[in-house]
C-alpha cells in the first residue's frame, strides 16, 4: 500500500500543468544564442583576466589637509614670533602643516624586493622647508606603524623604509614646514624613488578625490568576492531583463493568436458537414492552445501507417515498464513545443507523447495481433479541418512540407 500510494502522490505531482505563458516563453526566447553569447564574453573576459590583465602596484598621494598654522594679517607693535630663535614674522615667514596620505590602490602588493635601495621611496615637497620629522598619525596595521620610519632628506624631502605594502593598506603623515608668507603654499610636488612596475603614483590635491581609474580598470576593479557577486548580479539581471522585454510581447501575441484560433473553430463549427461530438474537442481544443503545428504533426502520423504503428508499440512497451499510461496536459505541451522543427532527435520523442494522448482520446484505436488503426471520424474531422485551414490560408505550403519531409529522419 505505501508503495501504491507513493506511486499516486508522484502521479499527482507529473499532473501539475506548466503554465501557457511560461511554455510560451520557453519557446519563443533564443535560450541557445543567449547562452553562446554568454559563454563568448565571460570567455574573452577570463581570458583577458589571465594572460593580458597586468597586475601592478599603484600608489596615491591625497592631501587632506594643508593648513597654515599663523594667520596674523595686521602688524602689531611688539609681535615677534620666534622658531628655532628666529623671528619668522620679520623675516616674512610662515608655518603650515601638511596631512598626507599614501596608499597601495594597485592590484599588486609591494614587497622589499621591489624596492631599489640605491634610489629610496619618498615624497619631495615644493616652495617649502621641513624643519621637523614627519608624525605617523595612523595606519592600517601595526607593522606599518613601526617599520615606515620616514626621514628628512635635503630639507623638503621625506624618504620611507623599505616596507612591505599590500593592496589597500595606508599609512597618513603629517608634515610641519616653513615657507614665505607671499605667494602660493607649499604642496607635494611628487614622489620620488623606484618601486619595480610601478607607474607615476597619483597625487590627490583635494581632500576626498579618488583617482581616476580606465574603463578596464573600472570594470574588473575589486576582489574576486566583488567580481563573482558582480558577476551574478550582472547574469540574473540581464535574464530578468530580457524576461521583462521578451515575455509581454509574446503573452500578447500568444493571447491575440488564441483568440484569432478560437474565432477560426467557432466558424468551422458553423460551417462544417461533420456530426462533431465530444470527442473531437481533443483536436479542435489544442489547435486554439498550439496552433496549426498540432494539426500537422497528427495528419503526419494519420498518413503513415508503419510510423503509426511503430511508435504505438513502443508507447505500449514504455507505459508497461513504468507501469501507467497516464496521458498529462505536459505531453501535450511536450508535443506542442516542436514547432517547425526538422532533423532534431526531439521530434521523435514528440511523436510518442503524440501517440499516448491520440491513444488516450481513442483518435487511435488497437486492432488484433498488435496492430493500430485511426478512427475514422477523427480522419474524417482531421481531413475535413486541415482543408479548412488551408483554404483560409491557415497552414501553408511550406509548413505541410516542412512537417511531411521529417518522415525521411524517422
Amino acid at each position: 500500500m505505501a508503495v501504491l500510494n507513493n506511486r499516486s502522490e508522484k502521479t499527482k505531482l507529473e499532473n501539475i500543468p506548466l503554465k501557457p505563458f511560461l511554455h510560451e516563453l520557453n519557446s519563443k526566447i533564443p535560450w541557445g544564442f543567449i547562452s553562446v553569447a554568454l559563454a563568448l564574453v565571460f570567455g574573452f573576459l577570463a581570458i583577458y583576466q589571465a594572460f593580458f590583465q597586468q597586475k601592478r602596484p599603484a600608489i596615491s598621494i591625497e592631501i587632506l589637509s594643508n593648513t597654515s598654522i599663523l594667520d596674523v594679517k595686521e602688524d602689531v607693535a611688539g609681535l615677534d614670533i620666534q622658531y628655532d630663535r628666529r623671528d619668522i614674522r620679520k623675516a616674512n615667514e610662515s608655518l603650515r602643516v601638511i596631512t598626507v596620505r599614501v596608499e597601495n590602490t594597485g592590484k599588486e602588493d609591494i614587497l622589499k624586493s621591489f624596492y631599489d635601495s640605491r634610489d629610496p621611496f619618498g615624497i619631495k615637497i615644493s616652495k617649502g622647508k621641513l624643519i621637523e620629522e614627519p608624525t605617523i598619525l595612523a595606519a592600517s596595521s601595526d607593522y606599518i606603524r613601526k617599520n615606515l620610519d620616514p626621514k628628512i632628506k635635503d630639507d623638503n624631502v621625506i624618504q620611507f623604509s623599505d616596507i612591505i605594502l599590500e593592496v589597500g593598506q595606508y599609512f597618513v603623515i603629517k608634515l610641519l614646514l616653513l615657507h614665505k608668507r607671499d605667494g602660493s603654499p607649499p604642496t607635494i610636488e611628487k614622489a620620488v624613488g623606484t618601486i619595480a612596475g610601478l607607474q607615476t603614483p597619483t597625487i590627490l590635491e583635494m581632500p576626498g578625490e579618488k583617482p581616476k581609474k580606465s574603463l578596464w580598470a573600472q570594470a574588473f576593479s575589486g576582489s574576486y568576492l566583488v567580481q563573482v557577486i558582480r558577476f551574478i548580479c550582472y547574469f540574473f539581471g540581464m535574464i530578468f531583463a530580457m524576461i521583462f522585454i521578451i515575455a509581454p510581447p509574446a503573452i500578447i501575441s500568444d493571447a491575440l493568436s488564441k483568440r484569432r484560433r478560437k474565432r477560426t473553430i467557432e466558424d468551422y463549427k458553423l460551417g462544417t458537414d461533420i456530426d462533431l461530438n465530444e470527442k473531437d474537442n481533443f483536436l479542435l481544443k489544442r489547435y486554439i492552445e498550439y496552433g496549426s503545428t498540432y494539426v500537422l504533426r497528427i495528419e503526419r502520423l494519420f498518413d503513415n501507417s508503419d510510423l503509426l504503428n511503430s511508435l504505438c508499440r513502443k508507447v505500449n512497451e514504455k507505459s508497461k515498464e513504468m507501469g501507467s499510461s497516464v496521458v498529462t496536459e505536459r505531453d501535450d505541451i511536450l508535443a506542442a513545443r516542436l514547432e517547425d522543427r526538422v532533423m532534431d532527435r526531439s521530434i521523435i520523442m514528440g511523436d510518442r507523447v503524440l501517440v499516448r494522448a491520440l491513444l488516450k482520446n481513442e483518435y487511435i484505436l488497437k486492432k488484433s495481433n498488435d496492430k493500430y488503426e485511426v478512427d475514422d471520424h477523427a480522419k474524417q474531422l482531421l481531413e475535413d479541418f486541415g482543408n479548412y485551414l488551408r483554404k483560409r490560408k491557415l497552414i501553408s505550403l511550406k509548413e505541410s512540407f516542412d512537417h511531411s519531409s521529417i518522415e525521411m529522419i524517422q
